[in-house]
């Protein structure tokens, strides 16, 4: 895989080296979102890190409109590094491969949110997660309930291909939506 960026310093792979083992598929839409493991090589008796779960987005480029929202999902997760791991998905790498499939490897942040699986403390988390990319003036542009993840107590705002630069009426607007899907959730 052609990596284009690592952004977290805890976890350094030598991703040519290292091999991703696909599990139990988690979503699909126009990406296929799969639950996975990064492995060592077994080969190559010199690499030292540890395998870790992921979740591996994988975008067909052939569809013009998927590899466009691949490359902006790495755009916001650029823009937003300093949220990565507290608000949002910790992005491990990104890449091509066979220059057909873009793959995005990402933190495990738990399951989708669902109206069963809300407590009062997750709806003030969810709120907390969007906050951030408020104060840097970015939207997410599809705020839906199973675009948050849990785990345990935490709650991270997952699916970031629709962020854009958003105005003040747009932050607004996303504020309210996000009142409005927590309206008589955790209660």
């Amino acid at each position: 895989m052609t990596v284009q960026g690592t952004w977290d310093d805890s976890i350094t792979v030598p991703w040519e080296k290292a091999i991703i083992k696909l599990g139990d598929v988690i979503g699909k839409d126009n990406t296929a979102v799969v639950r996975g493991e990064v492995v060592p090589d077994k080969k190559d008796k010199k690499i030292t890190f540890q395998s870790f779960t992921a979740v591996i987005k994988i975008y067909d480029m052939k569809n013009a409109q998927n590899n466009r929202r691949a490359n902006d999902e790495i755009a916001a997760y650029g823009k937003l590094e300093k949220l990565q791991g507290m608000f949002i998905p910790r992005l491990y790498a990104a890449g091509t491969v066979w220059n057909m499939l873009k793959v995005l490897v990402l933190e495990d942040c738990g399951q989708g949110a669902n109206e069963v699986s809300m407590t009062t403390n997750h709806c003030d988390k969810v709120r907390a997660a969007v906050g951030p990319l408020h104060m840097e003036n970015v939207v997410h542009g599809d705020i839906e309930l199973d675009n948050f993840a849990i785990l345990g107590e935490r709650v991270r705002l997952i699916d970031l291909e629709r962020c854009k630069p958003g105005n003040r009426n747009e932050i607004q607007r996303e504020k309210n939506d996000v009142q409005y899907m927590l309206k008589g959730l955790g209660d």
